[in-house]
């Protein structure tokens, strides 16, 4: 499974909505015939101090921080911060493991 996530905009700025897109996420190297019954859920996670946003984006595709989220929460303006998207398959991958990690 790879995992895409994508960020709009790239850089907020004040009273901007940041969106982490995971819709791009897909299955790789399977036959077509065998994709039918194959899914996966996503569980994100983000710095301690906006988990419970990312709690609420529980199997959705775009997670959307809303800037009032972001304020209130305390983080500081120009830092990076690690957001990630844990894609869960209903199946086991060549790999042995059950889920892929996306980090953006």
């Amino acid at each position: 499974m790879l995992v895409r996530l994508s960020a709009s905009p790239e850089a907020a700025t004040n009273g901007q909505l940041v969106s982490i897109d995971s819709s791009a996420t897909s299955f790789a190297n399977l036959p077509k015939e065998l994709l039918f019954n194959r899914s996966f859920t996503r569980e994100w996670t983000c710095p301690y101090e906006l988990q419970q946003v990312c709690d609420s984006h529980l199997d959705q595709n775009v997670l959307r921080i809303e800037y009032a989220d972001f304020l209130s929460s305390g983080l500081q303006f120009w830092t990076l911060y690690e957001f990630s998207m844990k894609a869960e398959a209903n199946f086991t991958q060549g790999n042995g493991l059950k889920y892929s990690l996306g980090k953006i």
